[in-house]
């Protein structure tokens, strides 16, 4: 990758050539690294877990973990072929590992985009030497529902699904138990912001430098585990996981499945429709466990496959070992915070550079604007001045670079500075009262987006982020556009 990026500087105009030859169809190519016999074998796997589905009947339990939201409708039409093919050719990859899941897709990225091995820790001294010393933070989302949480922005959520036959007649779930606050309030926030976090080049065997929630005893935050139809029931202290998994020897974390668990972008999709405790084949959200040493996501998928073959159930000694190790779904850092913003000051950041997307088809400036107090959504509050509406209208007034005539998906890159005070929250451990400068890039995009195809949309093919890439390159560094992008430079980077 850092090759790329200075063949990008050094060549802007052959950017989108060197990232689609040299990532993006390494990273898509179905005829390396793969077999046809390791295809049949890892499909037989797939669909031998998928077969709960077959027959899925809702076990009474789980209904509470149901709602009305669906996966996206996807457009059929024949432009969006290629897009199709790319998922196919993705789905033989990672076929060879026995099914399809969110973290083995980033373990191939990394692997064949950036020749970073799944084995890779966050702790390595292979580390650029710019990076090291800097607190490296990976913000991701733990699901936590209760009936006293603060529900979660897609609706209300009791339960998670950890295991449910297809005929309903085994069902293993958890929900969270916190202790009331003195004014009578919600116990906590059902999704709980957290963060992996390390010194870089710091070693493998260091300890994180902050605590995985912003609490050290992640509010108090108990997980109760039940199996129908035992009833049986194990509580877990979740501080108690944390510590364990994501604290004690973060240096051994690796570093792809903790890139995937704080990128599951549809992780909220499969806490909600509970696809991911139906069957063993799919998984859209990133599993990990209490186990020690680097062994949280291994040790998660180890107890899912164990659930899942045979698919009958649980018993009570497996039952409990899943409870005890505290096994639980994780998401996208932006369920709780969209832009890392928030994350970054509550681990006392006085300044943050932002690199945001935005446009039609990618994200809106409410993203941003979420943080603000005025924003309608004041459980994100981090920041009491500028409000929200303030914010907006100094975002009107950024310095704008439009992109170079012809640009297919770039608008513009929009930049500046907004001088702020922070508001408290606890369930991001900011302090209120602190003065903070908050350094925005926004990089404003037309008819692309996040990765699924939509109607209506030009983009069809994973390769269109390599052409959108060249024409940010080309328009930052254009004659015009020179001092702009030396300003950029000098007031953000150096």
């Amino acid at each position: 990758i850092e090759k790329l990026l200075y063949a990008a500087a050094l060549a802007p105009e052959l950017t989108a050539v060197s990232l689609n030859t040299q990532y993006y169809a390494k990273v898509l190519n179905p005829l390396k690294g793969t077999s046809a016999s390791g295809t049949v074998k890892g499909l037989a796997e797939c669909i031998y877990r998928l077969l709960p589905l077959a027959t899925l009947q809702e076990a009474a339990s789980a209904n509470a973990n149901r709602t009305a939201r669906q996966f996206p409708n996807l457009p059929t039409d024949s432009q969006y072929l290629p897009w199709y093919l790319e998922l196919a050719a993705e789905a033989i990859i990672l076929l060879q590992a026995g099914g399809i899941s969110w973290e083995d897709l980033v373990q191939n990225l990394f692997l064949r985009g950036a020749g970073i091995d799944r084995s890779a820790t966050l702790g390595t001294a292979a580390a650029n030497r710019w990076a090291k010393g800097k607190l490296y933070l990976q913000a991701v989302t733990s699901v936590v529902p209760s009936s006293n949480a603060i529900p979660p922005y897609f609706g209300p959520l009791e339960r998670i699904n950890v295991f449910a036959t297809g005929s309903g007649s085994s069902v293993v779930t958890y929900n969270a138990t916190a202790p009331p606050p003195s004014d009578g309030g919600h116990s906590h926030w059902a999704l709980t912001p957290a963060k992996f976090s390390v010194i870089v080049g710091g070693g493998r065997k260091q300890k994180s430098p902050l605590p995985f929630c912003a609490r050290e005893d992640c509010f108090n935050i108990s997980l109760s585990y039940m199996s129908e139809p035992s009833n049986a029931q194990v509580s877990t202290m979740l501080s108690d996981v944390y510590r364990s998994a994501f604290e004690e020897k973060a240096g051994l974390l690796p570093i792809s499945s903790t890139a995937a668990a704080g990128s599951a972008f549809e992780g909220d999709i499969a806490v909600q429709t509970g696809i991911g405790a139906q069957q063993g084949c799919l998984a859209l959200a990133v599993w990990a466990s209490g186990a020690g040493a680097g062994r949280a996501f291994t040790h998660a998928n180890t107890l899912r496959d164990r659930l899942f073959v045979p698919a009958s159930g649980p018993s009570e000694g497996l039952f409990e070992e899943v409870a005890r190790a505290g096994l639980q779904p994780l998401i996208d850092g932006g369920g709780a915070d969209s832009t890392g913003i928030a994350i970054a000051l509550g681990a006392g950041a006085k300044e943050v550079l932002a690199i945001v997307n935005t446009g039609r088809g990618s994200v809106t400036l409410s993203s941003l604007l979420s943080i603000f107090v005025g924003s309608n959504t004041a459980v994100n509050d981090v920041i009491a001045s500028p409000t929200a509406g303030q914010v907006e209208e100094l975002y009107g007034n950024f310095d704008r670079i439009p992109a170079l005539p012809g640009s297919k998906y770039l608008q513009a890159v929009i930049y500046g500075s907004i001088s702020c005070v922070t508001a408290q929250n606890d369930f991001f451990g900011v302090p209120g009262g602190q003065n903070v400068t908050l350094n925005i890039i926004s990089v404003e995009t037309d008819n692309i987006t996040l990765g699924l195809i939509e109607e209506g949309f030009s983009y069809n093919s994973f390769f269109n982020f390599g052409t959108l890439s060249g024409e940010v390159a080309r328009t930052l560094t254009s004659t015009e556009n020179q001092a702009a992008t030396r300003n950029i430079i000098e007031k953000f980077f150096l």
